[in-house]
Parts: structure tokens; C-alpha cells; sequence
């Protein structure tokens, strides 16, 4: 007799999705992102040469949300939130954010647009965001940033946890 690794309810969930795992999924193509998100539900969508523009604070983790809460807060609120109406302003069709990294998603045809809003954003990150913090912080923490710029062919799926979709 094989011994359950997880409580039932939770081993009832990894059957259920191993049977999807075991079946064929249908992909339905688009040639850029939909300006209205408007998916199926658990459908997949293959979008052609997406671009996506990522930026994340570096060094994030030498702040303290014990010691310098305030501080940590802000200098979060600041970069997450700039990012977030840069990237708005410059006609992003999604934008996500986590913790203290923030991603942008263009389509296509909008090679330039999605260029220009990386050196906006490099523009203040530099310029303002850094003088900033490095006098916030009186230069006792080096805090810097990252960014990526990326063109490829993506997977997208939307996902609704509503009690009713967890009842399959």
C-alpha cells in the first residue's frame, strides 16, 4: 500500500490537473494582443513576437521592511508605480507588477513604441529615481535597477479562481 504524500483534498487537485496534463490542448493563434483581453476562458492563445519590457529594483533585498519601513515602502511606491504610468502613457496593452519588478507586454507593430518607454524609463531611473534613494538613504545602501528588453512568440492563458471554475 503506497503512502499519501499530501492531505486528500490537495492529492484530488494533482489528479485532476495531471488527466489535463495527459490530454491535448487546443492553441488558437493571434497576431498581437487583444487591446480588450478578451480570451476564452482556459483557452490558450500563441501571440507572434510579443515584447515585453521588464525592469526590477537591484539589491531590493538590502532593504529592511523591519527597520526602514517607510523607507522600503516608498522607494517602492516611487520606482513601481512610475514604471507602471510610463509604461501606460507609452500604450502598453498589459502591464503586471510583483513585488518590486515590473512588466510591460507590446504587440508587434509596436517595436518603437516599446524602445522609446525602456528609455524613458532608463531616463528617469537614472536621472531621478537613483539621485533619489541614494539621498534617502544617505548612500548607506546601493540600490540600483534592471532591465530587459525581449521580442518572442508567447503562450498566454487566462485565469479566474471563482469558486465555480474550481469545480470542474
Amino acid at each position: 500500500m503506497e503512502q499519501n504524500l499530501y492531505l486528500d483534498k490537495i492529492d484530488e487537485i494533482i489528479n485532476d490537473w495531471k488527466k489535463t496534463f495527459d490530454e491535448t490542448n487546443s492553441i488558437t493563434e493571434r497576431n498581437c494582443l487583444p487591446s480588450n483581453w478578451d480570451y476564452k476562458m482556459n483557452s490558450w492563445y500563441k501571440i507572434k513576437d510579443v515584447i515585453s519590457v521588464f525592469v526590477d529594483i537591484r539589491w531590493s533585498t538590502k532593504l529592511s521592511a523591519i527597520t526602514h519601513d517607510h523607507t522600503t515602502a516608498s522607494i517602492y511606491e516611487l520606482f513601481t508605480w512610475t514604471s507602471i504610468r510610463i509604461f501606460h502613457e507609452m500604450w502598453a496593452e498589459y502591464i503586471d507588477i510583483k513585488w518590486d519588478w515590473v512588466f510591460a507586454l507590446f504587440s508587434k507593430n509596436k517595436v518603437y513604441t516599446s524602445i522609446a518607454s525602456a528609455i524613458t524609463f532608463k531616463t528617469f531611473a537614472k536621472s531621478t529615481f537613483k539621485k533619489l534613494v541614494d539621498k534617502k538613504l544617505n548612500w548607506k545602501v546601493d540600490i540600483w535597477f534592471h532591465m530587459w528588453i525581449d521580442q518572442k512568440t508567447v503562450l498566454v492563458k487566462q485565469l479566474w479562481l471563482k469558486d465555480s471554475d474550481l469545480k470542474r
